[in-house]
This record gives C-alpha cells, sequence and structure tokens, in this order.
C-alpha cells in the first residue's frame, strides 16, 4: 500500500477550492495533475526571504552575518528561477536580479529593526503518521509532512518553533492564533520528542523595505499618508525641498508597523485537536483522490484572484491551452512529496 504523504499546503488547497486541489493534486479534471511552469512571486520571495532570516538569526554572532544571509537570499531565489527554466517558463536574468535587489531591500531592514533569536533546525524536515481511525495507533497509510524554519529555546529551556512569514500586510495576533499550519508543527515535533513544544513564534514581515518620500510636480513632499516612508525619510525630503514639515504626519509614517513577532502559547488539548483535525483532512482527500466528491470550484475573488490556475479553470480539458502553462504530473497519491513542496 503507497503511503500518502499529506503537507499543510494541500490540505489548505483542498479546504479552500476542491477544484484547485484537484488540478494541483488529483487530476480529474485535467487528466492529470497539473503543475505551472512558473513559481508566483510572493511564494518565491518568502521562500528566499525566510531563508535568509533563518539564517542570519542563527549566525547572529558571526562576522559575516548579513553577507551570509543575502547570499542564502540568493541561493533560494536562483534556485526557484533554475527550476522555472527547467520546466520551460521564459524567465531572465533581470527578473533575478530586481527579485534579489527588492527581497534584499526588505531583508536589510528587517534585520535593522530585528532582535535576534538563538535559532537551530533551520529548514528541519518533520514527519509523522497521522492517527488510525481508532486513535490507538498511527495511521499505515496516512503521513504528514512539513518543514519548520527554525526552532528556538528561551531563556527558560522552552522548546519553540520559529515560522517567518513575509506579508502584504500584517496578520492580527488572534488570526495567528488559530491559524493550524502552527499546531501541525508541533503536533509533528511532540511526535519526535515525545514532549510537545511551549508555542510557535510567528515573525512577520512587510514585503516592503522603507522608500524616500515622493515628490511632487509642485516640487514639494507627498503627503500621501499611505506611502512607504518613514519619518526620517520624509523630513529629508522637506530639507531637501524646503518644505515645512508637518510633524504629525512624519509622526504617522514613525508609527507604521513595518514587522511584528508574535508568540503564541499551545493551550491544553491544543495539539489533540490538531491529530483529529488532520484524520478529518485525510478523509477529505481521500474522498477526493477517489472521485468519490467532485471537484467543485469555490469562486470568489479572494480565491480566485490569486489562483496559479485561474486561466484554464473553465476549460481544463483544454490539452493545448492547459499544456503552455503547466507540466502534466503524476496524482500526487502516486508520487512523493518534494521537498518544497511539504514545507
Amino acid at each position: 500500500m503507497t503511503t500518502r504523504l499529506l503537507s499543510f499546503s494541500e490540505i489548505s488547497s483542498a479546504l479552500t477550492c476542491t477544484m484547485r486541489h484537484d488540478l494541483a493534486y488529483v487530476g480529474h479534471a485535467a487528466g492529470s495533475a497539473l503543475k505551472s511552469r512558473s513559481v508566483g512571486r510572493r511564494l518565491t520571495e518568502g521562500r528566499a526571504f525566510g531563508a535568509a532570516v533563518a539564517t542570519w538569526h542563527q549566525r547572529r554572532d558571526e562576522l559575516f552575518t548579513t553577507f551570509d544571509a543575502h547570499q542564502a537570499l540568493v541561493a533560494s531565489l536562483t534556485e526557484d528561477f533554475d527550476q522555472m527554466a527547467a520546466a520551460g517558463a521564459f524567465v531572465s536574468v533581470d527578473e533575478l536580479v530586481a527579485a534579489q535587489t527588492r527581497v534584499g531591500a526588505v531583508l536589510d531592514d528587517y534585520i535593522a529593526r530585528a532582535t535576534p533569536m538563538a535559532l537551530t533546525r533551520l529548514e528541519d524536515p518533520l514527519d509523522m503518521p497521522l492517527r488510525s481511525r481508532g486513535g490507538k495507533r498511527g495511521s499505515s497509510r496516512y503521513r504528514f509532512t512539513g518543514r519548520i524554519d527554525g526552532f528556538a529555546p528561551d531563556e527558560y529551556g522552552h522548546r519553540w518553533i520559529v515560522e517567518f512569514k513575509l506579508r502584504g500586510q500584517l496578520t492580527p495576533a488572534w488570526l495567528i492564533a488559530i491559524q493550524p499550519q502552527t499546531r501541525y508543527y508541533g503536533l509533528a515535533l511532540a511526535h519526535e520528542w515525545g514532549q510537545a513544544p511551549v508555542g510557535v513564534i510567528v515573525e512577520e514581515r512587510l514585503n516592503e523595505a522603507p522608500h524616500a518620500a515622493r515628490i511632487l510636480k509642485s516640487g514639494k513632499p507627498s503627503t500621501d499618508r499611505q506611502q512607504m516612508t518613514t519619518g526620517a525619510l520624509y523630513r529629508a525630503a522637506c530639507a531637501e525641498t524646503g518644505a515645512d514639515v508637518d510633524e504629525e504626519l512624519a509622526a504617522t509614517y514613525d508609527a507604521r508597523q513595518w514587522q511584528q513577532r508574535v508568540p503564541i502559547l499551545f493551550r491544553p488539548g491544543e495539539l489533540d485537536e490538531a491529530a483529529n483535525e488532520l484524520v478529518g483532512a485525510a478523509r477529505l482527500i481521500q474522498a477526493l483522490d477517489t472521485g468519490e466528491i467532485p471537484p467543485i470550484r469555490n469562486v470568489n475573488r479572494f480565491n480566485c484572484s490569486g489562483c496559479q490556475f485561474r486561466e484554464i479553470c473553465a476549460s481544463p480539458r483544454d490539452g493545448a491551452f492547459v499544456d503552455a502553462l503547466f507540466e502534466r504530473v503524476p496524482a500526487k497519491r502516486d508520487r512523493e512529496v518534494t521537498t518544497r513542496e511539504a514545507a
């Protein structure tokens, strides 16, 4: 019997839209599972940022810490771009350089603001059997796999999972607290250690670096409160153009939160709930694998606007069009998950 591997990415896809899940992992709708020839900018940059900041925290006391972090960033971006090129996607050196410059600026600003952590176990893989339906032993059919960004003990010896996230906007703490990914990772570590980690530290960073205040056609600095600048940069623009400083506006720029570190303690019984959730997820995915539940399009702008399959969703059997954009790959139930797919 083939072991069926489940990742958080797959579970999230199945819960968001079963048609998206089918196209990526199952293959009933298109005749095979599909893999995009290109990797989305958010995913590529997020992975590169996570690798870079994890390296910076781990080597915080070394001489070339920042250089090593940038090297990790470049290595991650290059790996993704090389994979896209190998899959037949058109990617240029200019695109790679632009991504390195953009995310590198975010990394530098992150380093200037962050407090280092004693990070270990970078990009460490996780693997555990799900509970059997009877709940008395591990499943022989389903396993959960993943990858943590890092692990940090605190001053009292408590063990914390650390996750780095690059965001378009920072997430409210209450929403971070109920997101399931880190609970699944905590459960996997508890299986490995025989003792659960105390919680998770989620470090979020805006995917933007501060830039100089815009100068209007009038020659004066823009007073747009939404521009991604700082009070110091705004004051510098005022000094350069001879404009009066609006101190209230400068304070607004200084008050912008560029990143946040949110520690979440696992409450009693929470990881046990996570184990039950994973059993439920496995049952759903089994029904999707077999076709017992046909794929259903969950159409709304939040699900569809960032979906990699939106161009082919209406006609997944259009072979020539599909093959121009995607590689055909075995269904997930028939293949081993790759290192990056498990994350």
